[in-house]
């Protein structure tokens, strides 16, 4: 008899051990087999997998700052750079959610009996979406919601439908969900989380839709069912946001209140006490408990950071109470202890400058509006608007900075000889003095071990020449030069200097006349000027003292006056200041050189300001004194604008025909062309002296080369600079050394109403719909690319309306290879094109004179032919 082994414990544990994993297959539908999936599934693989989102999570919250100058979003979005700092861990929630489905899920008969498995999917959505991966999240979000129908999972999985939806601009489709999941939450019960959640996503979606009234109704239902305190502190926060927005006072206070009464961290704590000030309303008592607090808090050292918004909400006190002194003073203090805090600099300063700016405080508000354009982001709501005041603004500073010192050289210049020595002997011995101080005080301060910043104030304050100019003095000059490069470095003297990006801002289109002279480096300046404090003559040199610098300070002035009614008229819509410039530059200069222009403008401004008697005032001298320009005509007849379109629109249809009919030699049909376009349009109209010449060509032929020589040299003298002088001189120089038909043949070639000339200076040219292109953006990464491929070179951005299109111009490439080498650059260039791709865009380079042609002819269909044919042959 064999003697058999004894069965030990081990061994009957190890075939239990066998026998249950042979039963656990996923293969198999049995009790064992959902156990041991279920219980692997949610302890060891969807466990670490929801670990790994938690971490990712919580370092992608860490990393969230709120903007508490704007209205807060309902769920915090991050940025692309934020998302990165998680992408290993919400990929390792991914891996480990898919490992458990493919290991773990038991499907049968289209019903999954792995009660885990609907959960690694919404893992999965879940990751992708803090990914900001929306597509591969909705696709997880739509399986559950297909394949768990009627599941509490498939519910949340709705949830996260609707806000992928939102993510990705689908807000019609967000409506939807929202709207199903309210719909089944009435006909039966759901997971608490969903029910807390419907009401808040509502309120996101319309917070990105815009719709204030219905973001404020489902804000506050979000607040009646959500008793998680970080949500609903965040969500009374930005109830309070959103009533203070729409000035209900009494509701904001009472929604910050509530806030305060939550447990909110420090920052949002500190921020619900500045904006409890900011809602507070003068018809509902006094403020000076509020203004206690916020002193108090000032006086603190933990708030030391926040100074500048304490200080900011405490001109808002001052500015409800309509004590206009104390707010800007206070709004001032803010914009200066906003140091570390750009983004606070950058909103009181767009505050204060807003507040100046609508006192008519125009030149007080430049510097803020131009500190708010630095800080601000481009995609800010009010950047375009800070951008086009601060460059108007920095204008109308600089024309009347020209008016008022012109009018004071002229004011010393026409004094007595003898009083003009003594005024100008009296501020030498004002500068000697005050020299003398300054080395006194210096001296007093070293002897008293004070340190440099106290030096560099006394300086400040000594520097000061109250009623003087600046360039005449030397030693301000210097220090604000020696201040300038310490605080700027060395950098071009041009608008928005202060923009370290060199972000440009929207030109005012056309204020400025085209040969502005561009302002010289600011060094070059001092060196230049080398004024001598203690001298007479350095204080004589600017003075017109002759009847010719007489005469070039009064152009200053005119030119001056006449941007500054514009600035005000079109520029900042204040018309009263318009017409005071206007008016002032008639009544100084009768024989101005801008004719119509400033009596047109005047009846304009008076008629919008319903002033009737003004304006028949100011059309009756325009139609007195210049009753044959296109201004007389349109203030006499408001149909002749229409008119006048039509005329021209006409008229560019009959050149392109008189031109064929030059060069097929149908001499008669030119002519009849011809005289029908000049019975109709105006003396003004650029495409006149182009008819006359076209005629004075027909009449070799028709009438004899005397009768063409005489037309031709009619049409030199009275258009001296027009093309058309040119091309006229050329053919009379022709006749006289060619045969007839070989000059006019020549004549012919050059009658095309733009002329191509490679050597002349171009500039590159985007004529693009207004209303779908970000101006500013195009700016901002034009002047990149300039700064990187052309640092040295003199090119200028410049945006001025063309039609009802906005036309965008780089100019200073000196020849055409210049310019279609940029040209080529831009085309090529990802980060430019991204802004202009799905904008309808005209793109070419032009010369100054066909530039000139463009802009009056208005005819870009013709010059984008003669751009292909010449310059992309």
């Amino acid at each position: 008899m064999v003697k058999r082994a004894p069965i030990t414990h081990l061994s009957i544990f190890l075939g239990i051990i066998l026998l249950l994993c042979a039963g656990c297959s996923t293969q198999q539908n049995t009790f064992f087999s959902r156990t041991y999936h279920n219980v692997t599934t949610h302890y060891n693989i969807y466990w670490n997998g929801e670990e790994a989102f938690k971490n990712g999570y919580t370092q992608l919250s860490s990393t969230l700052k709120d903007d508490y100058n704007q209205t807060l979003p309902i769920y915090q979005t991050a940025r692309p750079e934020n998302v990165q700092g998680i992408t290993l861990q919400m990929d390792r929630a991914i891996e480990k959610a898919n490992k458990a489905i493919a290991k773990h899920s038991l499907l049968y008969d289209f019903k999954e009996y792995n009660r885990w498995i609907d959960d690694c999917y919404l893992l999965m959505g879940r990751a992708f979406y803090y990914k900001q991966d929306y597509a591969n999240a909705r696709r997880n979000f739509d399986y559950v919601v297909f394949r768990f129908k009627d599941e509490p999972s498939s519910y949340e999985a709705m949830l996260w439908q609707a806000k992928c939806a939102i993510q990705s601009d689908e807000n019609e489709r967000a409506g939807s969900i929202l709207a199903q999941l309210q719909n089944i939450a009435s006909r039966q019960s759901l997971p608490k989380t969903v029910i807390r959640e419907i009401p808040q996503t509502y309120a996101w979606l319309y917070q990105r839709d815009g719709n204030d009234g219905l973001v404020i109704k489902y804000l506050n239902d979000a607040i009646k069912v959500n008793h998680e305190k970080s949500t609903k502190v965040r969500l009374l926060f930005v109830l309070g946001q959103y009533y203070l927005k729409s000035e209900d006072f009494k509701k904001a206070t009472f929604a910050f209140q509530k806030a305060l009464q939550n447990n909110p961290t420090f920052e949002m704590g500190f921020q619900a006490q500045i904006l409890l000030a900011r809602s507070f309303d003068p018809s509902s008592g006094s403020n000076k408990r509020l203004e206690k607090t916020l002193l108090k808090m000032l006086r603190e050292a933990k708030n030391k950071e926040y100074a500048s918004q304490i200080y900011f909400a405490l001109g808002s006190l001052a500015q409800k109470e309509k004590n206009d002194t104390l707010a800007v003073s206070r709004y001032k203090r803010s914009v200066s202890e906003a140091k570390a805090n750009k983004l606070q600099k950058a909103y009181t300063a767009l505050k204060l400058g807003e507040f100046l700016f609508n006192k008519q405080q125009y030149i007080g508000s430049q510097i803020y509006y131009d500190t708010a354009v630095q800080y601000l982001s481009e995609d800010h709501p009010d950047f375009k608007l800070a951008s086009q005041r601060a460059t108007t603004l920095s204008k109308l500073s600089a024309e009347m900075a020209t008016v008022k010192k012109e009018d004071s050289l002229q004011l010393i210049a026409r004094m007595p000889l003898q009083q003009r020595n003594e005024y100008i002997g009296n501020l030498i011995e004002k500068a000697i003095i005050k020299e003398e101080k300054q080395r006194q005080l210096e001296a007093k301060i070293q002897l008293s071990g004070q340190t440099t910043s106290n030096l560099t104030q006394s300086r400040q304050s000594t520097t000061s020449f109250s009623g003087e100019w600046y360039f005449y003095n030397p030693s301000a000059l210097s220090y604000g030069y020696t201040e300038f490069i310490k605080r700027w470095g060395r950098r071009q003297l041009e608008d928005n200097w202060r923009l370290s990006t060199k972000r440009m801002v929207t030109d005012f289109p056309n204020a400025l006349p085209k040969d502005t002279v561009k302002a010289p480096v600011l060094a070059e300046t001092v060196a230049s000027q080398k004024f001598d404090l203690h001298k007479k003559e350095s204080y004589l040199n600017d003075l017109p003292l002759t009847e010719e610098k007489m005469k070039l300070s009064n152009e200053k002035i005119v030119k001056a006056l006449y941007n500054i009614g514009l600035l005000y008229r079109e520029g900042l819509n204040d018309n009263q200041q318009a017409a005071t410039a206007f008016e002032q530059l008639i009544q100084r200069f009768i024989n101005q050189p801008f004719g119509a222009v400033p009596y047109y403008q005047l009846y304009r401004i008076y008629s919008d300001l319903q002033n009737n008697s003004q304006a028949e005032n100011y059309k009756k001298l325009l139609l007195e004194r210049y009753p044959n320009t296109q201004y007389a005509y349109l203030v006499s007849d408001p149909e002749f604008l229409k008119t006048l379109n039509i005329a021209r629109e006409k008229a560019l249809t009959m050149y392109g025909e008189t031109l064929d009919a030059l060069k097929k030699g149908h001499y008669n049909l030119v002519q009849i062309y011809c005289k029908e376009a000049l019975l109709n349009l105006p003396q003004e109209d650029p495409l006149r002296p182009r008819f006359e010449y076209a005629y004075a060509l027909s009449l070799v032929k028709t009438a004899g080369t005397d009768s063409a020589r005489v037309a031709l040299q009619l049409l030199t003298t009275k258009y001296p600079n027009h093309p058309v002088a040119n091309l006229a001189l050329d053919v009379l120089k022709s006749m006289d050394e060619l045969s007839t038909d070989v000059s006019i043949e020549k004549a012919v070639i050059q009658t095309d109403l733009f002329r191509y000339n490679p050597q002349l200076s171009h500039r590159f040219v985007i004529i693009a719909e207004t209303d779908k292109l970000n101006i500013a953006a195009l700016q901002a990464r034009m002047n990149d690319l300039i700064l990187k491929k052309y640092p040295s070179g003199n090119l200028f951005i410049q945006t001025a309306p063309f039609k009802n299109m906005t036309l965008f111009s780089i100019s200073g490439f000196t020849d055409s290879a210049k310019a279609m080498l940029f040209y080529d650059s831009v085309a090529v260039e990802a980060y430019i094109q991204v802004i202009i791709k799905d904008v309808k865009t005209y793109q070419f380079i032009i010369t100054e004179p066909n530039f000139e042609i463009l802009n009056k002819s208005l005819s870009i269909e013709e010059y984008l032919n003669f751009f292909k044919a010449k310059y992309k042959r």
